[in-house]
């Protein structure tokens, strides 16, 4: 299966189901794609949004809570256009910096908290991208 039906699959399977906090939000959600690739990333335990804020804030933002948490994964940020399958953080005026995974072009699929995604973009600024390609 190629790049794009692996996405695909994975983006019905997760659109299928609840969204459920420390399993599949917006930083869950990318980490379980990355590890679909076989990378083997790990996220801290937290069950809320108020216990995810408290990891991001410990960090002090979402892009160096995830250098923080793929640091050993062997996934390094990608420099140039991001391409197909890449994870994110984007930073939205309604909601902070949020993560997502490239699912085309410059469209990012960023889990929603009621469920499914939004696809949003064409991005014109990537707070960071890193590459799983």
């Amino acid at each position: 299966m190629d790049l794009k039906a692996k996405l695909r699959a994975f983006l019905d399977e997760e659109n299928a189901a609840p969204p459920v906090w420390g399993r599949s939000d917006c930083s869950a959600t990318p980490c379980m794609w990355a590890r679909r690739l076989g990378h083997d990333v790990r996220l801290p335990a937290y069950a809320s949004r108020d216990e995810a804020h408290a990891i991001v804030a410990s960090h002090g933002s979402l892009v160096a809570a995830w250098d923080h948490f793929l640091a050993s994964t062997g996934i390094v940020e990608r420099f140039g256009e991001p391409e197909l399958g890449d994870v994110a953080v984007v930073d939205t005026r309604l909601y902070g910096q949020v993560g997502g995974i490239l699912a085309r072009g410059r469209i990012l699929a960023i889990r929603r908290d009621e469920g499914g995604f939004a696809w949003f973009g064409p991005v014109r600024q990537f707070e960071k991208v890193w590459a799983l390609s």
